[in-house]
């Protein structure tokens, strides 16, 4: 615990607290030698108190591109809970006792450090909002103590915090992975098994899924043992929706779970930690990667994709300019453990996969320098067979899929329910809106020409055709689903809105049987303007195996008339 971390705040009135912070001692800061310093520690003396329900307390750091707040304790009435989330409400973490204590029933993901309390997931962005959520206002005394909490550097402390090793072999030929979406449509799909490691709050590498279960590869010298496992947190589709970009979404996070192996000998050598996360089954719909079990040959195309940096996933699939050379192993036995490649890398790329022309892994990255040097994969293969199961299993098969370019049988307003007066679903060409520069319907989709959209029109003005007076819904004409578990459904969507939204607007995505309507995805309005972006989403499916289903979209201008626009495009059902 830091000095004065257990001090409480009192709640005098019904303002947010935004207490101070400073920097903690430098012997609790991160430091590993190996791994990209990508954030501090700081401390913080505050509580959350009772009787105010709605009590919000703000941690925010300017600048900051993460904030993961420490809960030294919770002490909360039964019902009660507290939520951690963005400004914009898109992030939320809810926890309604200390998880590291009582479990992770009712309580979303944590992580732990081994001292008292625990992590919550970290919020992308500058700040944090903890709300405490309470039926008992007669009570009184702290119902959360935080004590501490990292905030993540931005690139230039990144740079200023790290020294590194030559990388960039060099001009840096890096992309967002979405600028491959599509020119090298595979390299883009398999990249989406790539997660952004956080480690301990304060460091990051790379790491990824590995076989058909519930296992993930990184470098051993990023983490090491079980409690550097149940510190970290991998986040999936932690990237930019447009080439260029820097709108990343914060994708899907899970914690580590269990450490299973990891390698012997030193850092040059294998350098390979495997283990499990928790929540396995929110980023299955990611995909997974297999090792090649034959050694690398010189010459033979590859591509990296990973977080160098701590930045949302690029690809290194050139060498230095686009359409120009491409990235080869260089030498495929640069020693005993590792092969020798210039493909772009910097810190932050431990753990990436480097992957062959027929998308298997040839080798872990670990060594800059240039050569870079990644571990052999067939040799982490023999060493790890028994415990993964690297199985090629076929591709996963599409059941359904609509790219909403020509009409294929949905529905407006299916059930005759609908109370919007504008901005109903259709399909069609959206034209882009914009309000005060920040553009709110967009006018570009993710894949053709067509989306589905609320009211595809611009209109005189960002008002004109967005939805207004209610609830719009359209509905799917039916999907027979296969029997057997596996399905996967993924879609793009954006919710975009001004400061006058409240949380009773919303973009609902929901199964529909015979049995009546189930919401699989939501996202609600919130008072702070969020501009449209594109986003994608994984739901899973396998509870309605064998059922015939619809999917029907809802958007809603609920409260008291806000400017709500939203899109979905690409919609996909597989089975694995």
């Amino acid at each position: 615990m830091l000095p004065g971390a257990s001090a409480a705040l009192a709640a005098p009135d019904d303002q947010p607290l935004a207490p101070q912070s400073q920097r903690a001692p430098e012997s609790a800061q991160f430091s590993e030698e190996g791994v990209t310093t990508a954030g501090e520690l700081r401390a913080v003396s505050s509580a959350l108190s009772y009787p105010k329900n709605g009590r919000e307390q703000i941690l925010r750091h300017p600048g900051a591109t993460y904030v993961k707040v420490h809960f030294r304790s919770l002490d909360l009435a039964a019902g009660d809970y507290i939520t951690v989330a963005n400004r914009a409400g898109t992030e939320v973490y809810r926890y309604a006792s200390d998880p590291s204590r009582a479990g992770r029933s009712g309580n979303s993901d944590f992580t732990v450090d081994g001292g008292p309390g625990f992590w919550a997931m970290s919020i992308d962005g500058d700040t944090a909002v903890v709300t405490l959520h309470s039926r008992n206002r007669a009570r009184g005394g702290a119902a959360a103590v935080i004590d501490q909490f990292w905030r993540g550097y931005d690139s230039a402390e990144i740079d200023a915090h790290n020294v590194r090793a030559l990388s960039v072999c060099g001009t840096d030929a890096r992309r967002d992975v979405v600028c491959y979406q599509s020119s090298h449509p595979t390299e883009h799909t398999r990249s989406k098994a790539v997660a952004k490691l956080l480690i301990g709050g304060g460091g990051s590498c790379t790491t990824w899924r590995v076989g058909n279960t519930n296992r993930m590869l990184t470098n051993k010298h990023c983490i090491s043992s079980q409690s550097g496992v149940s510190s970290s947190e991998a986040q999936f589709a932690y990237e930019c929706a447009i080439c260029g970009g820097n709108n990343p979404a914060p994708g899907t996070k899970v914690s580590g779970a269990t450490l299973h192996k990891v390698s012997t000998g030193g850092s040059g050598e294998l350098d390979y930690t495997l283990y499990s996360v928790n929540n396995f089954s929110s980023i299955s719909g990611f995909g997974t990667l297999y090792l090649e079990t034959r050694a690398a040959t010189n010459g033979e195309r590859m591509y990296i994709p990973g977080h160098g940096d701590g930045r949302p996933k690029r690809l290194s699939i050139y060498e230095d300019t686009q359409g120009g050379a491409v990235c080869t192993v260089k030498n495929a036995s640069q020693n005993t453990w590792n092969i020798g490649y210039s493909c772009d890398t910097s810190g932050g790329n431990s753990g990436s996969p480097v992957l062959s022309a027929n998308h298997k892994v040839i080798a872990l990255h670990h060594l800059g320098g240039c050569p870079n040097q990644g571990a052999k994969a067939h040799m982490i293969y023999n060493d790890i067979k028994d415990l993964i199961d690297n199985g090629s299993a076929p591709p996963p098969a599409a059941v359904y899929s609509d790219t909403f370019e020509s009409a294929t049988g949905w529905t407006v307003n299916p059930s005759g329910s609908d109370t919007a007066t504008t901005g109903t679903w259709e399909r069609g060409d959206p034209a882009a809106t914009t309000y005060s520069g920040a553009t709110l319907q967009l006018g570009a989709t993710v894949s053709g020409v067509n989306d589905l959209v609320t009211g595809r029109l611009a209109g005189t003005g960002a008002g004109s055709y967005d939805v207004d007076g209610g609830v719009t819904s359209i509905r799917s004409p039916a999907i027979s689903l296969p029997a057997g578990s596996g399905l996967t459904m993924t879609f793009s969507w954006y919710f975009a809105h001004l400061d006058n939204a409240t949380s009773a607007d919303f973009f609902q995505v929901k199964v529909v049987t015979g049995s009546g309507a189930t919401t699989v995805f939501e996202k609600l309005g919130s008072a702070t303007n969020v501009a449209g972006a594109w986003q994608t989403a994984s739901v899973n499916l396998s509870s309605y195996a064998g059922q015939s289903i619809r999917i029907q979209i809802e958007a809603a201008d609920a409260g008291s008339g806000s400017l709500i626009e939203a899109g979905a495009d690409d919609m996909k059902i597989v089975k694995s």
